[in-house]
């Protein structure tokens, strides 16, 4: 059997970095395939799951957005292990001739300040139809700008403990299992729950509540919960929660 080439590569010694992964043949046509790797394979830690779905919804929207190149991309995805992305290119290509287009995506990425793209049309509508809470680990000082442009969903999340002079000095965490806790006490007061989540710490409120659905969640994940839905877009997230309401 033919060994896959990238797979031949000690990634013990392999470093961040752009490199071509591969190049196929298709129809006459090469189709050139990249290995963007942001962190060190087998040195811990690897990227969390919401910077991997941040960058990978913002990196495909520029790219297929992109004068030169839009119409050349083929697919933007995370890698399985979390160390990066892989880009498939139309057309044939070394490494050094995108490291300008990568630079532009990451300045891109790095700037923007907005809703992710998608994500608060899904939330004006979801909202029109239900009470929706946000349930995240995330700090309210950082959560508080984006909540504005949303249009200020409630959302329960942590808090940072900062200094006169601006230096964080703490946090104070709501609760422990922040998610699992807020869905019970929901359902203790009569409400039932449908929830949707993309991490392990999503698990348990997921699957606690009336109906549950993993949302760009990763291949281990869903290879290790098959009971549970996933979806990859909002249009069919949506779909998936109008099912399930009263």
């Amino acid at each position: 059997m033919e060994k896959i080439a990238s797979f031949t590569v000690n990634h013990l010694n392999l470093l961040p970095g752009v490199y071509v992964s591969r190049k196929d043949n298709v129809g006459g046509n090469v189709i050139t395939t990249f290995d963007l790797r942001m962190t060190r394979p087998n040195y811990e830690p690897v990227m969390n799951t919401a910077e991997v779905h941040t960058i990978e919804h913002l990196a495909a929207t520029f790219l297929r957005n992109h004068k030169e190149y839009g119409e050349k991309i083929i697919y933007f995805g995370p890698m399985g292990c979390r160390t990066g992305f892989y880009l498939i290119l139309a057309g044939d290509y070394k490494s050094e001739d995108i490291l300008d287009l990568m630079i532009s995506m990451f300045e891109f990425i790095r700037h923007y300040h907005d809703p992710i793209p998608g994500a608060k049309e899904f939330l004006d509508e979801l909202r029109s139809l239900t009470q929706v809470i946000i349930i995240s680990d995330t700090f309210a000082q950082f959560a508080t700008p984006l909540m504005e442009k949303f249009g200020w969903p409630t959302i329960f999340c942590n808090s940072l403990e900062v200094a006169e002079s601006g230096e964080i000095t703490g946090f104070k965490m709501r609760c422990e299992q922040s998610k699992l806790t807020t869905v019970k006490a929901l359902q203790s007061i009569g409400f039932e729950t449908i929830a949707s989540g993309d991490s392990y710490n999503d698990l348990g409120m997921i699957k606690a509540s009336k109906a549950g659905f993993l949302f760009k969640s990763t291949e281990q994940i869903k290879k290790d919960n098959p009971e549970l839905a996933a979806y990859e877009t909002y249009d069919e997230l949506l779909a998936a929660i109008k099912e399930h309401l009263d």
